[in-house]
């Protein structure tokens, strides 16, 4: 009588065999090691204790054609079990990370090379990576590439993906020339690495260079840097305060004085004024008012001056004038009155509310002054 093969061993041996080898086993390749690990087993009567070659691929494909296991047959001898499904996936995360440490894109030969995988097998085991998040493929027509994966940093712990490493290789201003670009990817910048790069926000084009949109902030403190002396000279131009919509458009004029980069960054333009906006705020030391929507300056390296200070200066000058006037005061109410008078005179700022909000804040000023007195 001629026993079976107990796939119950076989498929344990095989599982051992598939995690080392990143989910492959090829019988031809393992063959001595299914058999020297199977005769080894404890078997019992009912099976068979000694394997053929001819025992093994019918072994497995017995097994295979169970819809209960997890083995697939790709092609003629070999045979698949998903690692990330079985919680396998730490070591495949570990050689990613290592690859993906020194080369941003990669090309199936690296996949293949890496993981010791047969040539016809790269696309199937690339597809499954990119299933689970640990790749992301590239389409580059007859080439394609892939990158890190958003699942990799899970498994690594560390961020080693393209937003993170394009940022960390670009200059001061957050940008790449395009000879930088093919240097960190190391693969030809084809049109078609460009348009994936571009479409799934890594970088911006800008004809020749490359804006990395995980370094807008830095983008933005450069821009910021650049305008902030003629930002400067606005605010001191209307009594260093702007109305917010004033403030955004001031921005805006003086970046596109400065560079194209709103006309070329279309999609994040409004995330470009916005963190100029916020690096000025921080650099120019400006505060905004909420209840009146108005961006005030008091920057002390003014020689002195800014806001505040011009507040202070303009209500110190009303209360003299109401002094030196022929007004009779004989109480507190009667200084306000004319007080308030000479402020709603006042016609400082650019539009109808900065100047109705200086005037509140040199009205509460002086109503300071008048009452230290009575």
């Amino acid at each position: 009588m001629v026993r079976p093969v107990s796939t119950e061993v076989l498929q344990d041996i095989c599982e051992e065999i598939a995690r080392e080898n990143y989910g492959f086993v090829y019988l031809a390749d393992h063959k001595s090691e299914i058999k020297e690990q199977y005769e080894q087993a404890e078997t019992g009567f009912k099976y068979t204790n000694s394997l053929s070659l001819s025992n093994i691929k019918s072994g497995m494909q017995e097994i295979a054609d169970d819809d209960f296991n997890s083995f697939e047959r790709l092609r003629g001898d070999a045979y698949f079990v998903n690692p990330l499904d079985r919680g396998w996936g730490q070591r495949i995360g570990d050689e990613l990370e290592s690859l993906f440490t020194t080369n941003l894109v990669l090309h199936k030969k690296r996949l293949e090379k890496k993981f010791d995988i047969a040539p016809n097998d790269v696309d199937y085991f690339a597809r499954k990576l990119s299933e689970s998040g640990y790749i992301d493929r590239i389409p580059a027509g007859e080439r394609d590439y892939f990158v890190g994966g958003s699942e990799l940093k899970d498994e690594t712990s560390r961020d080693i993906g393209l937003d993170a490493q394009l940022k960390s290789r670009a200059d001061a201003e957050g940008k790449l020339s395009h000879r930088e670009l093919e240097e960190i990817i190391d693969v030809a910048a084809t049109e078609n690495v460009i348009d994936y790069l571009s479409q799934n926000d890594f970088i911006i084009d800008l004809d020749g260079e490359y804006l990395v949109q995980a370094a807008l902030d830095e983008f933005a403190h450069s821009l910021a840097d650049r305008i902030a002396d003629q930002v400067t000279e606005e605010f001191q131009e209307s009594e260093y305060v702007l109305h917010q919509p004033e403030f955004e458009q001031v921005i805006e004029n003086n970046i596109n004085e400065s560079t194209t980069i709103l006309k070329e960054a279309r999609a994040v333009r409004q995330k470009i004024i916005a963190r100029t906006e916020d690096a000025l705020t921080e650099e120019l030391d400006l505060s905004e008012r909420a209840a009146y929507n108005m961006v005030v300056m008091s920057d002390p390296k003014l020689d002195g001056q800014g806001f505040a200070e011009l507040v202070d200066e303009q209500a110190r000058a009303v209360k003299k004038q109401v002094a030196r006037s022929d007004v009779t005061i004989t109480k507190r109410s009667e200084q306000l009155s004319a007080g308030e008078e000479r402020i709603a005179d006042l016609q400082l700022g650019r539009t109808q509310k900065s100047r109705e909000f200086i005037r509140d804040e040199i009205q509460e000023r002086y109503e300071e002054m008048v009452d230290q007195e009575w």
